[in-house]
């Protein structure tokens, strides 16, 4: 919404992407943990790792301290990989945060470097892992405190940790050699006391794709003076939904109790042209409040709102009456779009 309302103001637009971005990034990273931590494997697509290494230096930027440079060389002809962003991006993360508790009150320089990298036969010999392809590789350097062969050997283990109580988990090293193994990486770091650290990590190439881009939005299709039944037991979410459906042109109902929903609904079951309910509400959840509505009236549209796709099958969607899911946060071309398809004919 502030989006449309600073659209001719180019500088707090800015600023507004970047929010929408950050709160995108956000919803990502809690997905990945709920999917990673089922064991269920990510979606992934080809992508150039620079895409993915940019948008975390810059994030990084914003956060290093005063004393810490960064150098960063990113190599153009650094070849795509098949892989999910949100995961390289969680990656670079973590290992520049090693990287800064190595370098804690000191003076230092953070090195990401990323580059095409062809292994050769003699290469491979040492190394048996590898093979005779061409690789994206990143790297992550630090001229911090360094370690010793002893504690080299364990930095992978799930909560082992250099950190005194409370200053980390011991989970960022083990989390990012379970994402590169995930993705048919190679994970190899050298390290010495008080010589720094350097963390290679190899993704095999894919064939080349054109850069990224953001798709841009079309035209976002409007209502007709639709009547919708609005249903979440939070204030804050439904005001912001009204205010998206009425600029979308829909007359909505709004209600924070899904019990009070029910009963106007029940007043007058045909008044409604479609419902909008949230998924876990503190009274009736909203696959119960769909089942109730839809054995009254079996041809109503309803739309479920919620935070955690993963815990509602298909099955059980279908067998509430459910004709589309959307997953917090939303969009207003989400929005549209799911609208149009719920309330097209037939």
């Amino acid at each position: 919404l502030l989006q449309m309302d600073v659209a001719e103001n180019r500088a707090a637009l800015e600023k507004v992407e970047e929010i929408l971005k950050s709160a995108a990034r956000a919803k990502d990273l809690v997905h990945q943990i709920l999917t990673f931590s089922r064991q269920r494997e990510q979606t992934r697509q080809v992508i150039p790792l620079e895409t993915v290494v940019k948008e975390a230096i810059k994030f990084l930027r914003a956060s290093l301290p005063a004393n810490i440079q960064i150098e960063v060389d990113l190599a153009a002809n650094t070849p795509a990989v098949l892989a999910d962003p949100t995961q390289i991006y969680q990656v670079t993360i973590n290992l520049a945060a090693n990287a800064l508790h190595a370098m804690e009150g000191r003076p230092g320089r953070l090195t990401v470097s990323l580059e095409s990298f062809l292994p050769d036969q003699e290469f491979i010999r040492m190394h048996p892992e590898f093979q005779s392809i061409q690789y994206a590789r990143l790297t992550v350097a630090d001229n911090g405190h360094g370690m010793d062969a002893k504690t080299l050997e364990r930095i992978f283990e799930p909560f082992f940790t250099t950190k005194p109580v409370g200053k980390g988990t011991g989970l960022g090293l083990s989390v990012v050699h379970g994402i590169v193994q995930s993705h048919h990486g190679i994970i190899s770091v050298e390290s010495r006391p008080e010589q720094g650290t350097i963390f290679h990590i190899c993704f095999p190439g894919q064939q080349p794709v054109e850069a990224l881009s953001r798709k841009p939005e079309g035209q976002v299709a409007s209502g007709r003076g639709q009547k919708i039944l609005l249903v979440d037991d939070e204030t804050a979410l439904t005001s912001m939904f009204q205010l998206l459906l009425k600029l979308l042109d829909y007359e909505v109902s709004s209600h924070n109790s899904a019990r009070a929903a029910l009963s106007v609904f029940h007043n007058d079951p045909a008044r409604f042209d479609l419902v909008i309910t949230d998924l876990t509400m503190p009274e009736i959840n909203g696959l119960d409040m769909a089942r109730e509505m839809r054995a009254c009236r079996p041809d109503l549209p309803v739309i479920l709102l919620t935070g955690l796709t993963s815990t509602v099958g298909q099955a059980e969607l279908a067998e509430a009456g459910i004709c589309e899911m959307l997953e917090k946060p939303v969009s207003l071309q989400m929005l549209a779009e799911s609208l149009q398809r719920a309330l097209k004919p037939g």
